[in-house]
């Protein structure tokens, strides 16, 4: 039952009228992972079914169930964290490489970038404009 349950919300959409997927699964990895959520979705149904999925993937666990399915180390380690334990878990590149190999490797070539200004060649508007993005601070 367990592992048909988790089946069906590892498929399912934020609601049915809107529906944005709320899992991806990477054929490249073989992992599941969240999907990014389009600017100004509601995330209330989506939240709820999150909670149900680990709320089913903790009974898993609970009665010794094996599913068939894969998540990247990196999920583990962050469920880890969020109970507070004394695993010492860091969150980096190589991490961020195990969910979205693209990103990783792109972020990489920009901190190696050794030639003008980042910020003049891209002029984006940064989070946390406090503080400048320069060669000094890349890192």
């Amino acid at each position: 039952f367990l592992s048909l349950a988790v089946s069906s919300l590892l498929k399912a959409k934020s609601n049915i009228e809107t529906g944005f997927d709320l899992w991806r699964y990477d054929t490249g990895l073989r992992t599941f992972w969240f999907c990014e959520v389009p600017s100004g979705a509601d995330l209330g149904e989506a939240a709820e079914v999150f909670r149900c999925c680990g709320a089913l993937l903790g009974q898993a666990l609970v009665n010794s169930t094996q599913l068939q399915i894969s998540f990247p180390r990196v999920f583990y380690g962050l469920l880890l964290h969020g109970l507070g334990s004394s695993v010492e878990t860091t969150f980096g590149l190589p991490e961020l490489a195990t969910v979205r190999p693209e990103m990783a490797r792109s972020l990489q070539e920009l901190l190696n970038y050794e030639g003008d200004e980042v910020a003049d060649i891209f002029p984006l508007e940064w989070p946390g404009q406090e503080e400048e993005l320069t060669l000094a601070n890349k890192s």
